[in-house]
């Protein structure tokens, strides 16, 4: 475990600085998240970042070996659910595995379908959840509360060619960021979002026209969308990474009213994550570890290709997931092959670094939320 700080040595002075952090912490957003939980995909384990004072990194968390291709993990209570996607190529073996946040212990496990490699998961109630599958375009059902195969209790098709990989649900709608890769061409088609009622597990016609359908989803300017999440005016926000040769990264904004796309912000680059904080939007760039950020109430681009905000310059790393505390001030990315947890503060209009933790070399961390 490595944590590296700003300032500080072991003496005295290193506890006054201290103390000046958590003053600085506090007029930031203290009391705020107390933990960062990550799941590592090239090493099968779970690190856990106190951010107490001092903060510390525990690898290894439990010492539970995770399933293959852990990719998401989602904090609901003192419980972690961690997705993991299965084999590499085949998606075989995937499974929802629960953790105990106080003891590190697993809890339960959930076998996924083979074949669907599910990307992550979203809450609809404590006992219903949903499971995006990016290779057979479905939304499997499961109830988070038990374990083994009766946990799954349903599934849900989407249109065919969706590939499904985000989901938020929101006022009784679920949404999906469905990417359009034809596995047979290996070619995007139009990005979409699925809209499913939570009530039925059924899906919402969004143009309201059966005669092509009762599952028309709604169509996105972007290509590739993969990520999303809803600001606090009730806007979906979309991020699309195009295809990562010819077309580039966007953001869409649909209406969650009238199901409609009202505006197109165009980044450059190829975003893939997104978390709305109180002003500002960030996203994580799918191509280096780099964050790009987008002012919430102008909608304008701050930092974009152009002018990005570094994590670090590792060749081939990239920022696989970013997430917004409560309070929208601080943020926490990652970067893949850095081994890192960067923790973000949105000061004077910019986004600046703070601090950066780093965990067990080769960890390959993947997805992370917030423990409060």
């Amino acid at each position: 475990m490595e944590l590296k700080k700003r300032r500080g040595n072991p003496t005295a002075g290193a506890m006054l600085c201290w103390i000046v952090v958590a003053g600085l912490a506090c007029a930031l957003g203290c009391g705020d998240a107390q933990r960062v939980v990550v799941v590592n995909g090239l090493s099968s384990a779970m690190s856990v970042v106190d951010l107490g004072l001092p903060p510390s990194v525990t690898d290894h968390f439990g010492g539970n070996t995770l399933g293959p291709s852990a990719n998401r993990v989602v904090v609901r209570g003192s419980e972690a659910f961690v997705v993991n996607s299965g084999t590499f190529g085949s998606a075989q073996n995937a499974s929802i595995q629960v953790i105990d946040l106080g003891s590190g212990a697993l809890l339960r496990t959930i076998p996924l379908p083979d074949g669907d490699s599910p990307w992550t998961l979203a809450f609809v109630n404590d006992f219903k959840a949903y499971v995006t599958n990016w290779l057979s375009d479905s939304v499997t059902v499961i109830n988070p509360r038990l374990s083994g195969p009766s946990a799954v209790i349903g599934r849900i098709q989407l249109p065919a060619t969706s590939a499904p990989a985000g989901i938020v649900v929101y006022a009784g709608r679920a949404y999906t960021s469905n990417t359009g890769l034809d596995l047979s061409t290996f070619l995007y088609g139009p990005g979409t979002v699925s809209v499913i009622d939570t009530t039925t597990d059924t899906l919402i016609d969004a143009d309201g026209n059966p005669s092509n359908g009762e599952d028309t989803p709604v169509f996105l300017s972007g290509v590739n969308p993969q990520d999303l999440d809803v600001d606090a005016t009730g806007d979906l926000w979309v991020v699309c990474t195009g295809d990562w040769w010819s077309v580039f990264g966007s953001v869409d904004i649909v209406d969650l009213g009238s199901l409609a796309t009202e505006a197109t912000i165009p980044i450059g680059g190829s975003p893939g994550a997104i978390a709305l904080g109180k002003e500002v939007a960030l996203l994580g760039d799918g191509a280096a570890a780099q964050l790009f950020a987008v002012h919430l109430a102008s909608r304008t681009v701050l930092n974009g290709p152009s002018n990005p905000i570094p994590l670090s310059t590792t060749p081939w790393s990239f920022v696989p997931d970013v997430v917004f505390d409560r309070q929208g001030e601080v943020a926490y990315a990652l970067s893949f092959l850095d081994d890192r947890v960067f923790e973000m503060v949105y000061v004077n209009g910019r986004i600046k670094q703070r601090y950066q933790y780093g965990l067990e070399a080769g960890s390959g961390p993947a997805g992370l939320d917030l423990v409060y």
